[in-house]
């Protein structure tokens, strides 16, 4: 039976400016997803583009893409302060769900490090979304199930 979700790996960055260098955790990030999970290729998308020691070490490796950031996310008026500096994060969600549509595979965050490979029978499903601990419901007060969307895997 042919994998209907491609071996691709998708990862985002750099959706706010760059103050620091790429660091550690990031490229280990992306190079234990090539060593254990042998991707056909590895998106990574950008905005601002990353600079230092680790960036140079990985980003031969990478299919580099740059993105627009989304215009409905960039001019919404959050009312909290505390959300508003997690804006780049939706930037993200809708980033990563484009792409998965577009071309499908697997999306993980760029602080996922890999140290077993993805179990090929999750790849002969049309879809798989992470369950993350329950959360407590501000209206109810009762735990319910709540969907993790870290790590994304779509034909």
């Amino acid at each position: 039976m042919t994998q209907r979700i491609p071996k691709q790996y998708h990862f985002i960055f750099g959706l706010k400016r760059q103050l620091e260098p790429f660091h550690l955790v990031h490229y280990l990030c992306l190079e234990s997803c090539l060593r254990i999970n042998r991707p056909e290729c590895i998106y990574f998308y950008y905005h601002f583009k990353p600079y230092g020691r680790y960036w140079d070490l990985i980003q031969d490796k990478l299919n580099l893409v740059y993105v627009e950031l989304n215009s409905f996310v960039t001019n919404f008026d959050y009312l909290d302060p505390f959300v508003r500096k997690y804006r780049y994060a939706h930037q993200s969600d809708f980033i990563r769900l484009e792409q998965l549509l577009l071309r499908g595979g697997v999306y993980a965050d760029i602080d996922t490090i890999f140290v077993n490979p993805i179990p090929d029978a999750l790849f002969d499903q049309p879809s798989v979304l992470g369950r993350e601990q329950d959360v407590v419901c501000q209206t109810s007060n009762r735990l319910r199930p709540s969907l993790c969307n870290a790590v994304i895997l779509s034909e």
